[in-house]
């Protein structure tokens, strides 16, 4: 017949409460060092000093003085004080024709508010064809500028964000007008 192995042994094992009176020990006897450790001497409080004592209180202190909103705003363009873009002919006409799209994209939307849908279809296709027109007639244009220009100046990347707006303004159109 064969043997039955003993059960296992339940409890907590002999390491963990040794470990355990160990740490309760020591807790103990720090505690009680530091009950008997003599009182710290208490050094005398240190005097605030105010810096700004000697001054009248309706004057702040001495500084640079000036505000930066007393300053004249400056005024520039959004493309510089470079003549070459802002009066090219290409880009004049390119951003007018984009105004006036704006314009005929923001009555088609109003149409569409009515229950016009008529007019919304005619706005919106007159608005989409004046941002393609805009689009496409600075597409080369826009490379251009950028040799001359240079690509990263801010000119530059001024256009490229307008024409940016255009597209997506066209994009908007033919999903919302269905062109």
């Amino acid at each position: 017949m064969a043997r039955r192995p003993p059960p296992p042994p339940s409890g907590i094992p002999p390491q963990f409460v040794a470990i355990g009176v160990l740490l309760v020990a020591a807790a103990v006897v720090i505690y009680i060092v530091s009950i008997m450790k003599p009182p710290e001497k208490e050094e005398p409080p240190v005097e605030k000093v105010d810096p700004f004592a000697g001054l009248p209180p309706d004057e702040p202190p001495p500084g640079k003085g000036g505000s930066p909103f007393d300053k004249p705003a400056k005024k520039s363009s959004p493309f510089g004080d470079l003549a070459t873009v802002r009066d090219d002919p290409v880009w004049v006409e390119a951003t007018e024709l984009a105004d006036r799209a704006y314009e005929l994209a923001d009555e088609a939307g109003k149409a569409l508010a009515d229950g016009d849908h008529a007019a919304k279809k005619a706005k919106g296709k007159e608005a989409k064809e004046l941002f393609e027109k805009a689009v496409e007639m600075t597409r080369d244009w826009e490379q251009e500028k950028g040799k001359e220009l240079g690509f990263d100046s801010p000119d530059y990347k001024q256009i490229q964000r307008a024409r940016s707006r255009w597209i997506k303004q066209l994009v908007a159109l033919k999903k919302t007008i269905g062109f």
